[in-house]
Order: structure tokens, then sequence, then C-alpha cells
């Protein structure tokens, strides 16, 4: 009988970005500009890199080329009571695009809601909470479908005032209704953590595949996650939110900003 052969293997890192890689970093968002959104503002950029909040995908040898990336951005100020962060910076290209059973993007969406709660603990003890929005074009059906399946909720109408006034910021009154609001909280957190220990997060990587479009071949992806928060020290404490025993605490927006 013939063996179908093992399918050729890429390994990738996820990692978190650091400063030394801005200008890297930059370049890779001018080069892949998105079809909805522009490129992130250098103070957004450089704050969620000094955070530790965007995330870049590179070969796993060669640390090279970025070849995907992803962030957290600060949504509200913060000097907030309630802190809130967007989830932003999206950009996968073709050399990891395709994946399955869930695609890179998805992995992104779990990967930054577990990333946020980790540190939910510190932020109770000193008096704060935190929330977690996404915003997507109507038109954007990839996009919209990726949120949808992580198990975030639509925003109702109306918005808070603080959300409408910060759209001026950025967007035309008339495009307002072209943008779907969307945010996270306690069961989001859960499902997401959820699948990313069914794909081995508690083993430092996790593994994807595709069809090679032109070759018709399986492919298989290992991303090393090289984050702080699902090290060692924290992983038990994101499996017992993934199994339901412990809440991470994450809030609606807030209607009113308290300082």
């Amino acid at each position: 009988m013939h063996e179908e052969p093992a399918p050729e293997e890429h390994h990738f890192t996820i990692r978190q970005a650091t400063l030394d890689l801005f200008e890297s970093i930059c370049i890779f968002y001018q080069n892949h500009p998105a079809p909805y959104l522009p490129v992130p503002d250098v103070v957004k950029l450089a704050d969620a890199i000094d955070d530790g909040r965007l995330f870049i995908v590179q070969d796993y040898s060669a640390r090279s080329e970025i070849v995907a990336a992803t962030a957290i951005f600060d949504y509200a100020p913060r000097k907030a009571r309630t802190l809130v962060y967007e989830l932003s910076g999206t950009r996968v290209t073709s050399d990891v695009g395709g994946l399955g059973p869930l695609n890179l993007q998805c992995i992104f969406i779990a990967l930054r809601l577990g990333q946020l709660v980790s540190q939910e603990e510190h932020l109770l003890k000193v008096g704060l909470s935190q929330s977690l929005v996404a915003i997507v074009n109507e038109d954007n059906e990839t996009s919209d479908g990726n949120l949808k399946l992580m198990g975030l909720i639509p925003m109702q109408e109306p918005l808070p005032s603080w959300i409408d006034y910060d759209n001026l910021t950025w967007l035309a009154p008339k495009d307002k209704d072209k943008w779907k609001f969307y945010y996270a909280d306690d069961r989001s957190v859960q499902e997401c953590l959820k699948i990313l220990f069914e794909l081995g997060i508690d083993r430092k990587f996790i593994s994807l595949t595709r069809i090679n479009r032109s070759t018709g071949k399986k492919e298989k992806f290992v991303f090393w996650v090289d984050i702080h928060s699902f090290e060692t020290l924290y992983i038990l404490d994101l499996k017992a939110i993934a199994d339901g025993v412990r809440a991470p605490h994450l809030t609606p927006p807030p209607q009113r900003l308290i300082f």
C-alpha cells in the first residue's frame, strides 16, 4: 500500500516585538496596508511594542523577515479607571495565510485575549478594570466572521458618548454606519483559551495545516509561542479560566470614562 508522504513542515515563532525592531515593523505595515484602515500611528505602535502588546511572526530559525503582526492598542486614556484596549494592527501575509482548522487571524485574537487577562489579578488589586473592543468595516466579511467565531459580542447602539467622540477623530460622520463595534467578555475569553489549549498552547506551540495551492500538497505549520503571558508562571491560571474555574473579570466598555 502506498503511504502518504509526510507533509512539508514550516516552523515560525510568534513573539513579542521589541523597540529595536520599530523601523522594521513600520516598514512591514507600510508594505502590507489594510484595505479598510490606515497604518497604526507611531505613538500607538511604539507604546504597544514597549508594553509587549505587539506580536510578530518570523521564521523560527532566521528571525528575519516579519510575515505577520498583530497588536492590542490603547483605546481609552491610560489615566482612566477602566483600561480600554483595541484589537487591531493585524496583518497576515500569504506566507502564513490560508491555515486551518483556524486561520492565523483567529489565533491572534485568542493569544491577545489570553495576554490581556493574564495581568488581571494585579489590576484588581489596584482598583482598575479592563475592557477590550474591536472595530471592523461592514464590508470586511473575513474579519467580521473571525470576531464572531471567536466569541466577541456586537456592541449595541447607542455607543458610549466617548466612543462616538473618538470616532470623529478618524472617521467622517457619514461613514459611521459602515463600521461595527465588538467587545469581549468573560465568556469570549474562556472560549478563546479553550481553543488555544485544544491546539496545544501548554506545549508552547500551535500546529496548523493548509493545502499548497500550487502543488496541491498538505503543509504543516508549527508556531512556537514565545509570549511572556503563556510561560509556565501564567499557564495554569489561563487553564483555570479555560476550564471555568476562575473568572477573567473582563468588563464591557464603560458608558463613561472615570479618572
